[in-house]
């Protein structure tokens, strides 16, 4: 039995939301993932729960029969784990461990851009007037969201810690803000290029299959690190305390199951049943998810220059949709 939407009226768009919804969800468990856990190790285990997760759904829903697929869709489904699942994962769990939540969540504000990009060059989508302001938003939203933080940091020189420390901390944010841009231009790409697919072989296969490729990406990272074994062993580190093991394996399992999972699966059938751009766009409304859940949970403070740019880039995305 494959899963379609195809009598579900604006399917892609209700899929694409509730892949925000639960993206959102996601990043709070995973920012809730100790700092001591190599983030090599999360990626990795959590490729390993989601491929489980995908397997048991294949199961019950749509048995285990191989779809026929092409040279051409496996060398694309490779390209797009690749990119998307062994080098966006990387970077983006590193600016997990160096940027805030608030800040993460203006950043993946570019995803839009690049996908709005990509699908022009590559899928031949149109981009109208509207849709160039947005993105131009979005940009400047980044922008400010960074040239800002820093000036916060500079007021804040002295309560907690020294300048060399100050520094410290605003170069790591700059790198994780980069390492973050670079993460969603990787993911768009990776995303683009696999739209065909999806019209071809069912999203449950293509995840599948996805994921595996990647995570044997990640084995083969893991082969070039000394640490490799500390690196296996971060969950399960006797030297944490137990509850902290605990808390950390809690984190990993729901922010796969929403993440990994759940926002997987809606996020690609979002792309299967409407432009990619389009797709995309309903995406960021992750942005506003996150910084209510960062609030809330992680009790983040939102100052000024993030409710601004968050304002700038909600306004970007929402403007390319016409």
């Amino acid at each position: 039995m494959s899963i379609n939407l195809d009598s579900l009226q604006y399917a892609g768009q209700i899929m694409s939301i509730i892949s925000a919804l639960t993206w959102a969800i996601a990043v709070i468990f995973y920012k809730s993932i100790p700092s001591k856990i190599h983030p090599v190790a999360t990626i990795l285990y959590k490729n390993l729960l989601s491929l489980l997760f995908f397997l048991l759904s294949i199961g019950i829903f749509i048995g285990f029969q191989l779809p026929v697929i092409t040279k051409r869709n496996i060398l694309t489904i490779a390209l797009s784990a690749i990119t998307g699942i062994t080098i966006s994962d990387a970077l983006l769990f590193y600016a997990f461990q160096k940027i805030s939540a608030t800040l993460y969540s203006i950043i993946v504000s570019t995803y839009a851009v690049f996908v709005v990009i990509f699908s022009i060059l590559m899928l031949h989508e149109t981009l109208s007037p509207l849709q160039i302001f947005g993105i131009v938003l979005i940009v400047v939203a980044v922008l400010n969201s960074m040239i800002n933080f820093n000036n916060e940091k500079k007021e804040d020189k002295g309560k907690k810690g020294s300048e060399k420390e100050e520094k410290d901390k605003r170069r790591q944010t700059i790198y994780g803000a980069i390492a973050g841009i670079i993460s969603m231009l990787s993911l768009a790409f990776s995303v683009v290029i696999l739209k065909p697919v999806l019209m071809d072989i069912d999203m449950m296969w293509v995840s599948t299959f996805r994921i595996s490729i990647g995570t044997v990406g990640i084995f083969v990272i893991l082969l070039f690190m000394p640490s490799r074994r500390q690196v296996l062993n971060s969950y399960t580190d006797k030297s944490f305390d137990k509850e902290y093991r605990k808390a950390a394996i809690r984190s990993l399992f729901w922010g796969t199951f929403f993440g990994m999972f759940i926002s997987t699966a809606t996020w690609l059938l979002g792309m299967k049943y409407i432009q990619a751009s389009i797709a995309s766009i309903l995406n960021q409304l992750s942005n506003i998810f996150i910084l209510v859940f960062a609030a809330i949970f992680l009790k983040e403070k939102l100052r000024l220059n993030q409710i601004v740019s968050f304002i700038l880039a909600t306004a970007g995305a929402l403007l390319t949709f016409f």
